[in-house]
């Protein structure tokens, strides 16, 4: 009896939070995306490494609603200064939905000085989505013919 009670009230509790989770996962209409967007500008000028990366993940996550323009500088000195890669990736992908002209030009002098392989073929995606570069003609035949076969 006691066993069947438990196992009962497990469920109910596993079924309570799964739909809390997925209602809350839902964005609301009511947000004030000039106050959040505040926030993050603080936190991408914020000396703790930590509050900076999950502010640049927000940007990532937000980064059609939010403007964050101002500061775009500490993302970028983040992405030079950083020793860490993945750090740096971070930054990338973040000056990427920032997409502001100035910093691309900057992406397009820093790409001939990476010393690091995989983050030049990532400064060398983001120039190509955002159309400053072009697609070397060897890789973009086969990108065609790999699409080709992609049937939608």
């Amino acid at each position: 009896m006691r066993q069947s009670f438990f196992k009962f009230t497990i469920l109910a509790l596993a079924t309570v939070f799964l739909s809390l989770s997925t209602v809350l996962a839902t964005e609301s209409d009511n947000v004030n995306w000039d106050r959040f967007s505040k926030g993050l500008k603080m936190a991408l000028k914020s000396d703790n490494l930590g509050v900076k990366l999950s502010a640049m993940q927000l940007v990532i996550k937000y980064g059609n609603k939010v403007d964050v323009k101002d500061a775009r500088y500490d993302v970028m000195d983040t992405f030079l200064y950083s020793k860490d890669r993945r750090v740096r990736q971070l930054a990338l992908v973040t000056l990427s939905k920032i997409n502001n002209t100035f910093d691309m030009g900057l992406l397009e002098r820093q790409i001939k000085f990476e010393d690091d392989p995989v983050i030049k073929n990532q400064i060398a995606a983001v120039l190509i989505a955002a159309d400053r570069i072009s697609v070397p003609t060897k890789y973009a035949a086969a990108e065609k013919t790999v699409a080709s076969k992609v049937t939608p």
